[in-house]
């Protein structure tokens, strides 16, 4: 499901320049050993096509650029991970995270967990610092969070 949600936002977020492709960085706490999420995300996605632009999915590694990434998806209790990436925040670099806390800290989408189903929660500051928009459809079905971001 959260390979979907990823995959998803491909469609509904515009980056100010556009790349030939669209490059998802993980960032999880098994950098080593990687995660069964990580795994599928990249079996799933990597080479898949979005918006004519080709998904290409990096596995966090210690020492990544995030300006090469157009997502940095920290899952799961990988909180402690974006906090290393925070001076990001004013890159067009979509963070993604799932924990309530992580749109009000900076981060810009977050899935969460309420009951049976997902909530996605969105910093409408932080994506607006960053340069990046997000389709209104998408907007319409998420919880809209303000920070007052600088940028």
């Amino acid at each position: 499901m959260r390979t979907a949600f990823i995959y998803n936002l491909t469609k509904y977020v515009d980056w100010p320049k556009a790349h030939d492709g669209l490059n998802i960085c993980v960032f999880s706490p098994e950098a080593v050993d990687h995660s069964p999420i990580d795994r599928d995300l990249k079996r799933v996605l990597q080479g898949k096509a979005s918006a004519g632009r080709s998904v290409h999915v990096t596995l966090g590694l210690p020492g990544i650029e995030t300006q090469r990434c157009s997502i940095a998806y920290f899952p799961g209790s990988s909180h402690d991970q974006f906090h290393k990436f925070k001076w990001a925040a004013d890159q067009p670099v979509l963070t993604v995270g799932e924990e309530a806390t992580f749109v009000r800290e900076g981060g810009m989408i977050a899935f969460v967990r309420s009951g049976d189903s997902m909530q996605i929660q969105v910093n409408i500051d932080a994506v607006r610092a960053a340069g990046l928009s997000i389709s209104s459809r998408l907007l319409d079905l998420a919880i809209i969070v303000h920070t007052k971001i600088r940028g």
